[in-house]
């Protein structure tokens, strides 16, 4: 039962960004009248290109293994992995880390209330929107994604 109701989800969101112009990046369907908007939480490369150039008091994560990011990232970016944001007194990983915990990571990483943070990651965001979420629910605003992660970074010539 339980998996059905995950394809269902997953079937329901690319349905809902396959109808929307995909020639425009940063837009998905309203569920609740079907029109597309704008996503607020995206940036495009461009815009952080821009950010890092006028010194905008902001920090950049790679969600990835340290081994991954080594093979090279965003100018000042930091690399933080799961394990650094998971709960591990739990027997089985993967739990969220408290909030103390996910504070006292961000303040170590640069991170502050008055900062925007832009998270990415190499395989199509999936790590950063949960860094994201865990972020957004622990009281943390200004957290965005950058649209297509570092391969769109690297593809618009910014590497």
């Amino acid at each position: 039962m339980r998996t059905d109701y995950y394809l269902y989800a997953v079937t329901f969101m690319v349905m809902a960004l396959l109808s929307c112009d995909l020639a425009t990046h940063s837009v998905a369907e309203d569920p609740k009248d079907g029109t597309c908007r704008e996503v607020e939480f995206l940036i495009s490369p461009a815009q952080l290109q821009a950010y890092l150039k006028e010194g905008v008091d902001l920090s950049v994560i790679e969600v990835s293994p340290i081994d991954q990011f080594q093979l090279g990232h965003i100018p000042a970016a930091q690399s933080l992995w799961r394990p650094d944001y998971t709960d591990a007194s739990y027997p089985y990983g993967g739990m969220r880390a408290p909030h103390d915990q996910l504070e006292r990571l961000m303040i170590k990483s640069g991170v502050n209330e008055h900062n925007l943070l832009v998270l990415y990651d190499r395989k199509g965001n999936v790590d950063a929107a949960r860094l994201r979420w865990l972020l957004e629910i622990s009281g943390k605003k200004d957290v965005y994604i950058l649209d297509g992660g570092l391969h769109s970074w690297m593809s618009e010539g910014y590497a």
